[in-house]
């Protein structure tokens, strides 16, 4: 670094550093980022994805646990965080270990945020304001919907290892970053992965290091292999199951399941032609904020050697947006690359650079220009106010889990109360059909069911039998037929049963069904539609008349 540019940075005297790092300050410091990442992702649980993981880690340690259901039953993608994480399942209920393992997480998080924060910024309270920037970043300047701070997931504990490698990284210690980000590899192989690519492009746009103390230069490749062998070792449990999740299934089924899987299911993430144009613009203004504090602070070898990285992810990013672009012309081609994420990395470093950087560029207004430092920074906690306050109101207004934000009280109430009557008293072998816009009948009922369409399995030949099972509850036909099951043609819902092994229906309480009522409240009604369970637990209610014949829609 120049003396010119030395003299234009924060100062990182020692005697500051030792201050920034004093263990009860750190323990402060740590515990007030925690408290931000709680006022963030304080949902109730299930948070939108928790019911998918958590349910799927239970059933991992557990394969009694709703044995035989579909979703639970197919290939395990992420093993290793069922098998890091899974225990939790056993010795507490599915919510008291979703708010466990946040609670962990978001420790985890505080802590390694601040220390890379600490590297960048060797100031009292700053990692804190950081931390802020970075979740309000991370949530309106998203593309494909990734998140850093959220539920208990897999990418929530790869990225406490992400956070650490970016410090390491930062202090001139590329081996320690390369094994830690083996080590995010090893809880989620594409955010570790994607990671460890971003930060070999970083390596090939470094200046070679000066002298053996040189922190900021790039080190001999050749020194960097042993440490890329570790990685490469720790990301082996994660990346055999996801490579194996196609291995013996024929090129059509692939090619169907990438097609399904990329173009239909999650296109929100993984297809840019779907993102919608205000996620792009937020984006891309987002992306060039960044690239002009990125040319401020050039400077800062730390600094610059991060921004180095958040490039590299936006290189990948943009690479990903000439894969969407060749998929007008080769779809299957496009669908089989496009399926790994190629927007999830920038997601979060293009936020995690312009929090760290816009923080340190208002600590060197600070020491120049203290009353409008003072002024900026009062409106950006205005705006951090603004944000923590809205999703207090919403949490307020409808205390219930994000993934049922959409629904009204008395929907949600509904539905929990449907849930527990079927886990209270429905038999344990039995399968359900239920409400095609509801994600939560593992988490709520504790049964089997037969189609979700949030629950999409990771394997191509169990891809491909859940789009047969949407189709056979939600035709693809035009005009479409009505969302709600109940005003279905009976004789198909009565033909999906009997192919899936379905016994109950779980359904808008009106049209009322001519089937054997189990269970019916204000808003949905469960109807017996199979065979009963062998332990004689029968239909409450007065059993309706088969009437097949009867109803006009057939």
């Amino acid at each position: 670094m120049s003396q010119a540019a030395q003299d234009d940075s924060p100062s990182r005297s020692a005697s500051q550093g030792r201050a920034a790092g004093f263990p009860a300050q750190a323990w402060i410091e740590t515990l007030l980022i925690f408290c931000v990442f709680a006022l963030h992702g304080a949902w109730l649980a299930p948070e939108v994805n928790e019911s998918h993981y958590l349910c799927k880690a239970k059933h991992y340690w557990d394969p009694e646990w709703l044995k035989g259901d579909f979703f639970l039953g197919s290939a395990d993608a992420h093993a290793t965080f069922y098998w890091a994480a899974g225990w939790l399942t056993k010795v507490m209920s599915l919510p008291a270990a979703a708010w466990t393992g946040r609670a962990v997480t978001w420790l985890l998080l505080a802590w390694t945020w601040r220390r890379l924060a600490i590297a960048i910024l060797p100031r009292p309270l700053w990692a804190v304001l950081s931390a802020t920037a970075l979740l309000l970043l991370n949530e309106y300047g998203e593309l494909a919907g990734e998140w850093v701070v959220g539920g208990f997931e897999a990418k929530g504990l790869a990225y406490v290892f992400v956070l650490a490698a970016l410090e390491r990284l930062v202090r001139g210690r590329w081996n320690a970053a390369i094994v830690l980000l083996g080590g995010a590899a090893f809880l989620h192989v594409l955010a570790g992965g994607w990671m460890i690519v971003s930060l070999l492009l970083a390596w090939l746009m470094s200046p070679r290091r000066s002298s053996a103390s040189d922190e900021g230069g790039r080190p001999r490749l050749v020194s960097l292999l042993p440490a890329l062998a570790v990685a490469i070792v720790l990301s082996l449990p994660s990346l055999i199951p996801a490579v194996r999740l196609s291995w013996g299934a024929p090129a059509d089924v692939v090619a169907e399941a990438n097609r399904i899987y990329v173009f239909e299911r999650l296109g929100h993430h993984l297809d840019p032609r779907q993102f919608p144009i205000e996620k792009v613009v937020a984006h891309l203004l987002l992306l060039a904020w960044w690239a002009v504090l990125y040319w401020r602070i050039r400077g800062d070898e730390r600094l610059r050697l991060l921004g180095s990285v958040v490039f590299g992810a936006v290189v990948i990013s943009a690479a990903g947006g000439v894969i969407a672009a060749v998929a007008n012309f080769a779809p299957h081609a496009g669908a089989a690359l496009l399926r790994y994420y190629w927007f999830r990395t920038a997601d979060a470093l293009v936020p995690l650079g312009a929090a760290l950087a816009a923080v340190f560029l208002l600590a060197r207004l600070w020491d120049r220009r203290p009353t409008t430092a003072a002024w900026l920074l009062t409106a950006a906690l205005a705006v951090a106010a603004i944000h923590f306050g809205t999703l207090w109101y919403q949490r307020r207004t409808a205390p219930w889990p994000r993934c049922d934000l959409r629904e009204t009280s008395e929907r949600y109430a509904a539905w929990r109360d449907v849930c527990r009557d079927i886990r209270e008293h429905a038999p344990r072998e039995a399968v359900f059909i239920t409400p095609l816009d509801r994600q939560t009948f593992h988490w709520y009922a504790q049964r089997r069911e037969v189609f979700n369409s949030k629950d999409i399995p990771q394997d191509a030949a169990s891809i491909v039998e859940w789009n047969r099972r949407w189709d056979a509850l939600d035709p693809p036909v035009d005009p479409p037929p009505s969302f709600s099951l109940a005003r279905r043609p009976l004789k198909d819902l009565r033909a999906a049963a009997r192919r899936y092994g379905a016994s109950h229906l779980v359904t808008e309480s009106e049209p009322r069904l001519p089937l054997p009522l189990f269970y019916g409240n204000a808003v949905y009604a469960v109807y017996v539609i199979g065979p009963i369970a062998k332990n004689g637990v029968r239909p409450r209610g007065s059993p309706t008349p088969d009437a097949d014949d009867q109803r006009p829609n057939d």
